[in-house]
């Protein structure tokens, strides 16, 4: 599904997604250094593989609990965000899934997350004011989820309290 998201985006705004992408997001963000993936046919990857610094992922995540805010100005609608980080679909017990954010408790803390392979993770965690970046190397491990769901659960969210 995430991989249809350029697609949708194109036919919406008439221009390419990672044109889209950099005018409306990257740039108001100053996020400068970072690699776009392309699918074989040259459309934006937006179901993953795009490579960022931890500290501009740290922006999207805060971003994210300033309801789409930068610097006073509004990047993304504040409704848009609520609705991505509430739940639309129960993945399995414990696990909600909104729009392209998992969405789940840490220590009994209500967080979201945009989450990608070998456990990287941006969380967003309104009840303590907090954005989280993990990233990894554990790609391709199935278990690298856990190791960073542990890190949350026991130490990093208890910390924050």
């Amino acid at each position: 599904g995430s991989a249809l998201v350029a697609e949708v985006v194109q036919s919406a705004v008439k221009m390419p997604a990672s044109k889209f992408l950099q005018q409306q997001l990257l740039l108001p963000l100053d996020i400068q250094d970072y690699r776009l993936h392309y699918n074989p046919h040259g459309t934006l990857n937006t179901a993953g593989g795009s490579e960022y610094r931890s500290r501009d992922l740290l922006k999207l995540g805060q971003l994210c609990l300033n309801k789409g805010e930068w610097n006073g100005k509004q990047i993304i609608s504040g409704e848009w965000i609520s609705k991505a980080t509430s739940p639309k679909a129960n993945a399995w017990k414990g696990m909600d899934y909104g729009y392209l954010m998992w969405l789940r408790s840490y220590g009994g803390v209500p967080c979201y997350a945009m989450s990608g392979n070998g456990g990287q993770k941006v969380m967003g965690i309104p009840e303590l004011d907090a954005v989280l970046v993990i990233t990894t190397t554990n790609y391709g491990n199935r278990k690298a989820h856990g190791y960073t769901d542990e890190l949350v659960e026991k130490y990093i969210v208890p910390a924050l309290k």
